[in-house]
């Protein structure tokens, strides 16, 4: 009886780790791919100032 319940919280725990384990690894994912969109949009940020300095001097002469 008390082997039966225990083998039956034992596969529970086991269940819901593997559970919390896939959930980490998906938010870890998806915090990654965040900071790479985050990362991507700084540079097209970056480069597009960079075209209207460009611009601004071609302008001016």
């Amino acid at each position: 009886m008390i082997k039966s319940i225990s083998n039956k919280i034992i596969e529970w725990l086991t269940k819901n780790l593997v559970l919390l384990f896939m959930v980490g690894v998906l938010f870890a994912c998806i915090q990654f791919f965040n900071a790479r969109e985050h990362q991507a949009i700084s540079d097209a940020a970056k480069q597009a100032e960079m075209i209207k300095i460009k611009l601004s001097m071609i302008t001016e002469q």
